[in-house]
């Protein structure tokens, strides 16, 4: 991991009142979210992306790809069970918790 990747992290632990080794990289693929905690990133979303783009645009974003933008970094808390999206916008990152219940790890389908 880069410095500037520890410094990120030391920072999101100090904010997240945890220390860096109790957040763990999470993929894309292996979380589900509730429809309660997708409203509410897509209301931080809209008002963090409104400063950065013109309305057409934000409006022209679906939730998907809302979800894509703040995926690009996800981390599990293991202090308090919560999940942390995280998208990098320009030379900022921006990052949104998911409270523990809202977000679950994704079970594989079982074969029958």
């Amino acid at each position: 991991m880069s410095n500037t990747a520890h410094e990120f992290l030391d920072e999101l632990a100090v904010n997240q009142h945890t220390t860096p080794d109790k957040l763990h990289t999470m993929e894309t693929g292996d979380i589900v979210i509730s429809v309660e905690a997708l409203a509410g990133l897509r209301a931080t979303a809209r008002s963090v992306l409104g400063r950065m783009m013109s309305a057409d645009s934000l409006e022209g974003l679906t939730l998907s790809d809302i979800v894509k933008i703040f995926a690009s970094r996800l981390y599990w808390n293991e202090t308090d069970g919560g999940l942390i999206m995280c998208a990098e916008l320009g030379a900022r990152t921006f990052c949104v918790p998911i409270p523990a219940g809202h977000w679950n790890v994704n079970a594989p389908e079982r074969l029958h």
